[in-house]
């Protein structure tokens, strides 16, 4: 647990979480030192102490060692959503719930990755970019070459939410030492097949499915041309052309965690499908709708980029948290049950969408005679 130097001044709601996301972006560039990285984690708590004097400490420095390990986008979207979560008050019922959905989602979804690696049913490397790749590239640069072989078939995010298929054609690592600190700095470089077609900045996801080809991962991203609101279930899109009917799609929320549902309807007439559940938060225009095939192989559940083990700890830890504000009555033996429930590889996406129904039950207190929530901070 690191302490905060200097004295702790009140901070507002909005200036803290700007202040978070300024100190997000330096700990996740390339290269950062682990005394960059202990100050960083310092001016964090500092920050994080000025909005909430009741936070804890070891949630900020798990956050931020998992911040430093370079994680993508997706990952770093999660762990900046867990900070801002310490700052934020969240308001009313919907707002709870809407956040103790999005975390729960986050939890099954890594679990359920983990268990199809480890059964053999994907040996995908999930990475990231750590330099910036300009459209012509035939190159680019990431965080390991653990599991990049000759030949594996990988997948770049481009800056345009597309995705580009290729093979790797050789890699190669190279250390060179800063001339003014004495640092050792590696870089890691993949060469491919063709070349970029538009650019992908530092960050972008990285995808290595070996000797599959990386399309039966990934097929199509389409965007959405239009907002989509709480509830929601009939999203427009720049294009439906290779969706089908039962497929398992990912759609990004405005909130930073990414909604998992089936197709239940497609219209080409104008370019939208209709999904089996209601969104739990907004989807802005132009968020991206990820189709994932071969989930015959994952036993029909959706492969995503997980988030770290320590990040799960602290997304069960905040559900609790929550909970506990929000309805002070709560059964602690159910909460433990449910939570053991969505971490569980057993338990089937029909099941998981009911324990949610029950997780959310658990905010209300049902002898109050009023709302029983105002504003909490996880």
């Amino acid at each position: 647990m690191v302490s905060p130097t200097g004295s702790v001044s009140l901070t507002s709601p909005t200036a803290a979480a700007n202040q978070i996301s300024a100190i997000v972006k330096q700990l996740t560039a390339p290269n950062v030192t682990l005394q960059q990285e202990g100050q960083l984690e310092q001016q964090l708590v500092k920050v994080i102490s000025g909005a909430n004097t009741s936070a804890n400490w070891g949630t900020i420095a798990t956050i931020a060692d998992d911040l430093a390990n370079l994680p993508t986008k997706a990952q770093i979207n999660t762990d900046t959503a867990a900070l801002d979560r310490m700052v934020s008050p969240i308001s009313g019922a919907v707002g709870v719930m809407t956040a103790i959905d999005g975390m729960a989602t986050e939890i099954y979804s890594t679990v359920i990755a983990r268990n199809a690696a480890a059964a053999g049913a994907q040996t995908t490397i999930f990475s990231s970019l750590t330099a910036t790749a300009l459209a012509g590239a035939s190159s680019v640069n990431v965080r390991s070459l653990n599991g990049v072989n000759l030949g594996d078939h990988i997948q770049i995010a481009l800056n345009d939410g597309s995705v580009f298929d290729t093979t790797v054609t050789s890699t190669a690592s190279t250390t060179t030492t800063d001339v003014d600190d004495g640092l050792t700095i590696t870089t890691n470089t993949v060469n491919f097949a063709g070349t970029l077609p538009i650019g992908a900045v530092l960050g972008n996801e990285f995808i290595d499915t070996g000797g599959t080809p990386s399309n039966s991962i990934i097929d199509y991203t389409p965007s959405l041309t239009a907002a989509a609101g709480l509830g929601t279930n009939t999203l427009s899109l720049t294009s439906v052309a290779g969706l089908v009917v039962g497929a398992h799609i990912q759609l990004a929320l405005d909130n930073g965690t990414a909604f998992n549902s089936t197709i239940t309807g497609i219209s080409t007439a104008d370019d939208t499908v209709t999904i089996a559940q209601g969104l739990p938060s907004q989807a802005s225009a132009n968020n991206v709708l990820t189709d994932a095939v071969n989930t015959a192989a994952l036993n029909g559940q959706l492969p995503t980029a997980s988030v770290s083990g320590e990040m799960v700890s602290v997304l069960l830890l905040q559900i609790n948290e929550l909970i506990a504000a929000a309805n002070p009555t709560a059964n602690t033996t159910t909460l433990a049950n449910l939570e053991k429930a969505i971490g569980s590889p057993k338990t089937t996406e029909a099941q998981f969408q009911q324990d949610l129904i029950k997780l959310n039950q658990l905010t209300t207190n049902s002898n109050a005679t009023g709302p029983s929530i105002i504003s909490v901070l996880a």
